[in-house]
């Protein structure tokens, strides 16, 4: 976790998300019944680095990175693998972590979403139909 109390990693994401019983979160249960947004304060994502990454990676060619929108290079972030990291270390890089959070909120029912403005935030927002956000809340 940052210094600022919010999530560094997608697996910190994902901890974050279902630690409800942190007393900062205390009304998230209840947030969940609709939807929850998670918004950062840092550098935003820049699709162009996601798009460069995939080529990096050999997940994309060039000419299929060059022909995607912001929306479809945003996505990339939810592939399993899928990492801009060089290295890997015990908290990032293995491209594990997005990916577990989208299946999770689609094996609910749900929806997962991100947008970003580079320089100023990323923002995450879940929907979850009403009852499996109720009882995934509860459990």
């Amino acid at each position: 976790m940052s210094d600022a109390g919010g999530p560094d990693t997608a697996v910190d994401f994902v901890q974050w998300v279902f630690e409800v019983d942190d007393p900062d979160r205390a009304a998230l249960s209840d947030a969940l019944a609709e939807k929850v947004v998670f918004e950062d304060d840092g550098a935003g994502i820049l699709p162009d680095q996601l798009k460069a990454a995939a080529v990096r990676k050999q997940i994309l060619t060039e000419a299929e990175a060059a022909g995607m929108d912001t929306r479809a290079a945003m996505a990339l972030i939810f592939r399993p693998g899928f990492s801009t990291q060089e290295e890997v270390t015990m908290d990032a890089g293995r491209g594990v972590g997005m990916d577990v959070v989208a299946r999770t909120v689609y094996g609910l029912g749900g929806k997962i979403g991100v947008s970003t403005n580079p320089g100023r935030f990323t923002r995450f927002k879940i929907v979850l139909p009403a009852a499996e956000a109720a009882s995934s809340a509860v459990a």
